[in-house]
């Protein structure tokens, strides 16, 4: 391995004390590491990402850097960390990464487009009423053939990594983090028989 960047969140890491312990314990390792303000700043020949935060630092990293194709290391440093697996008193273990120790988990994004802007997401995307006080009718097209309708607050289209999130508060399933697919869950439907739909993940 060449080098690490790291991706701190200056909210949790303000003075970047936990950052440059991690560059310390991957340089005894021999392991190059520069921190990085944002992903613009991440050199060429970097071979991993720490994103050091929680889970909207770990997000965030995601989409800023997945047309990079690296891989991400999460390091918790907040309160909530389902995506990280390595929390504050982990640090030792950046020193098997550096010596090559490690499996990568590959996770399938979701790529929204509207009005001719596109963006991708790791967890989910949202479509919601916003500030408006009544229910909204939602119609789902799965390659432009209709497969139901909604009387509900929103809708959540929910990737496997993002099934523990906002979709099983909403009543989603959850799904193994490795399977490719599309959970579609409305969010507080009008009506009994309105369950999360299972899409294939090649469908728009």
């Amino acid at each position: 391995m060449r080098i690490i960047a790291i991706i701190p969140n200056r909210d949790k890491d303000g003075s970047l004390t936990n950052a440059q312990k991690a560059v310390d314990t991957l340089a005894a390792r021999g392991v190059s590491a520069v921190i990085c303000a944002s992903e613009k700043e991440i050199p060429k020949e970097c071979d991993m990402v720490i994103a050091m935060g929680g889970d909207g630092t770990i997000l965030s990293c995601s989409r800023e850097i997945a047309a990079l194709n690296l891989p991400i290391l999460g390091l918790n440093l907040g309160n909530l960390g389902f995506l990280a697996e390595l929390e504050r008193e982990d640090f030792d273990v950046l020193e098997s990464v550096a010596g090559g120790s490690y499996e990568i988990s590959e996770r399938m994004m979701l790529e929204i487009a509207m009005n001719g802007i596109s963006q991708i997401a790791l967890n989910d995307a949202v479509i919601s009423r916003g500030a408006i006080s009544r229910i909204i009718k939602i119609s789902v097209f799965s390659d432009d053939e209709l497969i139901n309708s909604y009387m509900a607050d929103g809708l959540i289209i929910s990737t496997p990594t993002g099934s523990t999130a906002y979709s099983l508060s909403a009543g989603g399933p959850i799904v193994e983090p490795s399977m490719e697919l599309m959970v579609v869950t409305p969010i507080c439907p009008h009506g009994t028989g309105a369950r999360s739909i299972i899409l294939p993940p090649e469908r728009t």
